[in-house]
C-alpha cells in the first residue's frame, strides 16, 4: 500500500479527533473510502471530510453513503449508552460490583461518543455473580448468545446492543489472566480500579492497569485473531495525551514485564506517535513501515486470510499442508483444548466429546466464518508466514 494513502488516512482520522481541517492534496478517495469502511471509521473520516473545501471532497455519492453510515452510528451509539446505563445503575441497585471495560471508557475521551464506534460493550464480572447478573440482564430483553464458557457470557438485544459480561479478560492467555486476576492475591483486578462516577459499585481500571489491558488487548487480537486495526492505536494516543501528566509510566512498565509485553507496548505507543503526533509520518526504522502496511490490511478486528495466517504463525509452521491445517483447526491439541473446557483437565477421556461439542458449535454457529477460513486455508502464503513470524519476534509477540 502507498504511504501516502496511509499518510491521508491516518491524517484524516487525526483531523476529525483534533476538529482541524486535514491539509492533505490528490487523496486518493477509493482507497480512504475502502479503509474507513474496512478499520470502521466512517464516522471519523466523514467527520474529517466535512471540513474539507467542496472542490476536495469525494464524490456526492461516496458523500451520502458516509453521512447515513454516520447517522446510523449516532443512533446505535445513544442506544447502546441509554441501554448499558439502565443495565449498570439496575447493578448499582442491587450491590453488584461490575468494571467498564475497552470502549465504554475511551468514547468520553473521543470529541463524541458516536467517534468511538463500539461493536458491544464489555463489562468484567465476579464469577460469583454471574446467574444474579444472567437473570437480570434476560429481564432486561435480551436473549442469550454464549453462557458458562471460560472466558464471558454474551447477550445481544436486536437492533444495536450486545454484551460481553467477562469473568476472565483473555480465552487463551492464561498467564495473562493469571497476572490480572493473580498477582500477590485473588482477582487482583479488583485491587486496581477507580469509582465511577455517581456510582459506588460501578469501576473502571485506575489509569496505568486499563492503558496495559489496552495494549494487551491488542497483542491477544495479533496472536489469536485476524489482526488488529488503525482505531486501537489511535486509543494509545488519544489516552496518552488525555492522561500524560497522571500516568505512573514505571508501574506500567512493570505491568508489561509481568504479561511479557514490554517490547510489544514500545513499538505500538511508537508506531501510534509516528502516525498521529507529527505533521508528516516519521517511522524509527522500516520495521515500522512494514509493521504499518500489515496494520492496514487488518481491518478493524482483522480477517480470515490474516487469520489462517497467524494461526500458523502461532504454531510456527513453516511448511506448506493445507490439509494439516484443516484437521489441526478441527482437532485441536488437548493442552488447547483444556483452555476452552477447563473440565478436560479432570476427565481426560472426553476430549473426543470436547472436539465434537467444538465441531457442532462450529458448524451452528460459525458456519459463515469457518467456511472463509477454509477457503483461506486453500491459498496459505507460507512466504507470508515465515514473514510474518520474524516480525512477530521482532515486536515481541513471541
Amino acid at each position: 500500500m502507498p504511504q501516502k494513502t496511509i499518510a491521508d488516512f491516518v491524517g484524516l482520522l487525526k483531523s476529525a479527533v483534533e476538529g482541524k481541517p486535514y491539509h492533505g492534496s490528490q487523496i486518493n478517495w477509493r482507497e480512504i473510502l475502502r479503509l474507513s469502511a474496512s478499520h470502521r471509521v466512517d464516522n471519523l473520516i466523514f467527520e474529517a471530510i466535512s471540513m474539507l473545501p467542496d472542490e476536495e471532497k469525494p464524490t456526492q455519492k461516496a458523500l451520502e453513503r458516509l453521512e447515513q453510515d454516520s447517522i446510523a452510528q449516532v443512533i446505535q451509539d445513544a442506544n447502546q449508552i441509554s441501554e448499558v446505563e439502565k443495565l449498570i445503575d439496575e447493578f448499582e441497585a442491587q450491590c453488584i460490583p461490575a468494571i467498564m471495560l475497552k470502549g465504554w471508557v475511551m468514547k468520553d475521551l473521543y470529541p463524541r461518543t458516536d467517534l468511538r464506534s463500539r461493536a458491544d460493550t464489555d463489562i468484567f464480572i465476579r464469577s460469583s455473580d454471574q446467574e444474579k447478573i444472567h437473570r437480570i440482564i434476560l429481564n432486561r430483553g435480551f436473549q442469550t448468545v454464549t453462557y458458562g464458557g471460560k472466558k464471558d457470557n454474551v447477550y445481544n438485544k436486536e437492533p444495536f446492543v450486545t454484551l460481553e459480561m467477562h469473568k476472565n479478560l483473555f480465552q487463551y492467555e492464561d498467564g495473562w489472566n493469571d497476572v490480572i486476576n493473580n498477582k500477590y492475591s485473588r482477582q487482583y483486578i479488583w485491587k486496581r480500579t477507580e469509582k465511577l462516577d455517581n456510582y459506588h459499585y460501578l469501576h473502571k481500571m485506575d489509569k496505568e492497569l486499563y492503558y496495559v489491558y489496552m495494549v494487551a488487548h491488542m497483542a491477544k487480537h495479533l496472536k489469536d485473531d485476524g489482526g488488529i486495526g488503525v482505531r486501537a492505536f489511535m486509543d494509545l494516543w488519544i489516552y496518552r495525551k488525555a492522561f500524560a501528566d497522571q500516568l505512573d509510566i514505571k508501574r506500567m512498565d512493570e505491568d508489561f514485564a509481568a504479561f511479557g509485553l514490554t517490547t510489544f507496548a514500545e513499538r505500538a505507543y511508537q508506531l501510534a506517535l509516528s502516525w498521529l503526533d507529527g505533521e508528516e509520518i516519521k517511522y524509527p526504522d522500516e520495521s515500522y513501515e512494514k509493521f504499518a502496511e500489515y496494520i492496514m490490511s487488518c481491518g478493524a478486528y482483522g480477517n480470515s486470510d490474516n487469520f489462517v495466517v497467524n494461526n500458523e504463525v502461532m504454531r510456527g509452521e513453516k511448511k506448506p499442508g493445507t490439509v494439516g491445517y484443516v484437521l489441526r483447526r478441527a482437532f485441536p491439541t488437548k493442552s488447547s483444548m483444556e483452555t476452552r473446557y477447563p473440565a478436560l483437565k479432570k476427565h481426560p477421556a472426553k476430549l473426543p466429546y470436547y472436539w465434537a461439542k467444538r465441531l457442532w458449535y462450529s458448524g451452528v454457529h460459525r458456519r459463515k466464518e469457518v467456511k472463509g477460513e477454509i477457503e483461506s486455508a486453500k491459498h496459505i502464503d507460507y512466504k507470508k508466514v515465515n514473514e510474518l513470524h520474524e516480525m512477530y519476534k521482532e515486536w515481541g509477540l513471541f
